[in-house]
């Protein structure tokens, strides 16, 4: 999993990287502008020759350069000539023939170092790396005509060879001969990333940051690293600080976008996807976001219109009607949401959700045998173990015990004992309290994946309720943790487990833990005034019943709870 994570962090850095070499030519836009601080001479050809492209023959290409072949038939040793020649060559695809046209410039004219840089970079593009780098090194050579990019992009070159030493020693070098510390610092960040060290990263992002607190490619940079180490407060303060430097750039302002959804920031998330949604109102992502965005927000009519949106510009894309359905539903406009969610396609990966709502819709509805024909007519589409333990439920609900169980033993033996099935059919047998059937179940579950926490979990605290083998039951409760951490009602059946052992701390430390991640649980709420009740603590076990007492309404609940309170 740090692997993973590693690989992620090292990813968003990269991409700082790419964002920086694609400024200024976002949308399409091949218009470049004069006036850029000490442009080189390679940068005002390129911009002469776009917006001579623009102008002259209205962004034709081919037309260009038609035009200049005449041109060098005339002047075949302009070697300006020759390199707008291979520049409109790379615009338009034909890479080979920039290469050789770049090689004769070379020969030509080897003092031309702007054609030997472009010669290195399409070296590299192609993976000819060795070729690329023997350039770089060559330019460097002459410190005179040396720029800080050959520094930065030989570093580059050689970590690609994951030679960092290398790259390393250039930026060190680059470091004594340059001005520009802010990008050489940048560049050793970039290397540390790479190296997966990322405090030595993070100290020379801050170095550079200190040079030039408005280089964009290290504030991004700096933004990533605090949303790897889930400093998001941070991250979305240096995203934000990048837009204000630069409002265009779509590609930052799409990433905190999504940061902010994935953080259940809808304000902020609604307000960067309408900025891109004014650019491009059209865009399926930007219209999909914002209706999820609205919709958290429970702004449904909003949440609504970009749904309708999405659909009348890409009708294609089914899966809002499996989204709008879900509104329907909340605004419990049911029929139109029974229909959004019939139109959603077999091979659309929500298709099994949209019926398994729409069954649920008409149960609610007191539809119960259409409810039952539609899972089964849908199961036999499309075959999924979800449809049948709905059934299972479904018939659980109604006190159709023998029938759950008929129903599972039916797919179990169709499916050679699938462990899902086994799982769900020890389910059944719980509520009907067939307790050692429900036993053996989950023990060949467990035989067939001992990694299987929900089985582990299930049979332990089963037992902890009946107050069977209470060491056993800890073992199967501890292991189950072992295999999901994370899982708050597991977290519950260990605390619980403690609770049942004595331990009474170690049980109120966990089930604590298990309320912060799912605080809408009222049997944690109640495990935990157990706990403190068992620890004389009156006055806060009272706090905790009555908390369950407000969230439970259930009758048997409330008889038990008010018991427990009397007691106190």
């Amino acid at each position: 999993m740090l692997k993973k994570k590693y690989i992620y962090l090292t990813l968003l850095l990269s991409l700082v990287f790419v964002l920086t070499a694609c400024a200024g030519k976002r949308h399409g836009d091949l218009s470049l502008k004069k006036g850029t601080p000490k442009a080189d001479q390679m940068e005002i050809i390129q911009i002469e020759l776009v917006n001579e492209i623009n102008e002259k023959f209205s962004g034709d290409v081919k037309k260009a350069l038609e035009y200049y072949a005449q041109e060098h038939k005339n002047n075949q040793k302009d070697d300006t000539i020759m390199l707008k020649q291979a520049i409109l060559y790379i615009q338009d695809q034909k890479i080979d023939k920039a290469q050789k046209k770049l090689e004769t410039i070379a020969k030509l004219k080897p003092e031309n170092n702007n054609a030997k840089r472009l010669l290195a970079s399409l070296y590299l593009s192609k993976g000819d790396v060795s070729k690329s780098k023997k350039i770089y090194e060559d330019l460097l050579d002459k410190e005179q005509t040396a720029t800080i990019e050959d520094a930065m992009t030989l570093s580059h070159v050689y970590m690609l060879e994951k030679n960092y030493d290398e790259a390393m020693k250039v930026l060190n070098k680059a470091e004594k001969q340059f001005k520009e510390k802010h990008i050489v610092y940048f560049y050793k960040a970039r290397v540390y990333s790479e190296q997966q060290d990322f405090s030595k990263a993070r100290a020379n992002f801050i170095k550079a940051k200190k040079y030039d607190s408005k280089y964009l490619p290290n504030i991004k940079a700096l933004g990533y690293l605090e949303e790897y180490e889930g400093n998001y407060d941070q991250a979305y303060k240096y995203y934000e600080r990048a837009l204000k430097i630069d409002s265009e750039d779509d590609l930052m302002r799409l990433h905190l976008a999504e940061l902010y959804l994935s953080q259940k920031k809808y304000k902020q998330s609604k307000k960067h996807f309408f900025k891109l949604y004014e650019k491009d109102n059209k865009n399926a992502t930007y219209l999909s976001k914002l209706s999820i965005n609205h919709y958290y927000l429970d702004e449904y009519a909003q949440s609504k219109r970009y749904l309708n949106e999405l659909l009348e510009n890409h009708p294609q894309y089914d899966v809002a009607y499996y989204y709008l359905g879900l509104l329907q539903e909340k605004t419990r406009d049911y029929d139109q949401a029974l229909t959004s969610f019939s139109k959603v396609k077999e091979k659309n990966e929500y298709y099994v959700d949209a019926n398994l709502v729409l069954a649920q819709i008409l149960f609610d509805q007191d539809k119960k045998e259409q409810a039952e024909k539609h899972l089964l007519d849908t199961n036999k589409k499309t075959y999924s173990d979800r449809f049948i333990r709905a059934l299972g439920r479904f018939y659980v609900s109604e006190g159709k015990l023998d029938d759950a169980e008929k129903i599972l033993k039916k797919y179990l033996s169709k499916e050679g004992k699938n462990i899902q099935y086994l799982f769900s059919y020890a389910q059944i047998l719980e509520e009907q309290k067939k307790f050692n059937e429900m036993e053996k179940i989950l023990y060949s579950v467990i035989e067939k994946n001992p990694d299987h926490a929900r089985a582990l979990n299930y049979l332990g605290y089963s037992m902890l309720e009946r107050d069977k083998n209470i060491d056993d039951a800890f073992v199967y409760v501890q292991r189950a943790h072992a295999i999901a951490p994370d899982n708050p009602y597991i977290m519950d059946s260990l605390g619980w487990a403690h609770y049942k052992k004595g331990q009474y701390a170690q049980a109120l430390e966990l089930l604590k833990k298990a309320h912060s991640n799912r605080s809408d649980e009222s049997i944690i709420q109640e495990h935990i005034a157990d706990t403190y009740a068992q620890m004389k603590q009156k006055s806060k076990a009272k706090v905790w019943y009555k908390k369950v007492l407000k969230m439970n309404s259930n009758e048997e609940d409330q008889k038990r709870i008010k018991e427990k309170l009397a007691e106190l």
